[in-house]
């Protein structure tokens, strides 16, 4: 039962320790990285830190090579524009 619904009946003593557990449940499945672990999960030099660099630097490494080819792109047009003139 939510604690919306809950609070609807008027169990309000109820919906907050609902809501309470529900919050404790979420920090504890998410985990907490200290800074040390982070930097240890990075520089391990195994599989998992080389998927972790992966989602790290992907999205930029990909922005930058649809960025280069856009420049490039716009680049030769402005040549072939001017050449014609």
């Amino acid at each position: 039962m939510t604690s919306t619904r809950m609070r609807k009946m008027g169990q309000h003593d109820e919906a907050d320790a609902w809501e309470h557990h529900s919050y404790d449940w979420c920090l504890r499945a998410a985990g907490y990285m200290s800074p040390v672990g982070l930097a240890h999960a990075f520089l391990e030099g195994n599989y998992h830190s080389a998927v972790l660099w992966g989602f790290l630097l992907g999205p930029i490494a990909l922005l930058w090579l649809v960025g280069s080819l856009v420049i490039g792109k716009v680049r030769r047009a402005g040549r072939d524009l001017r050449s014609i003139e």
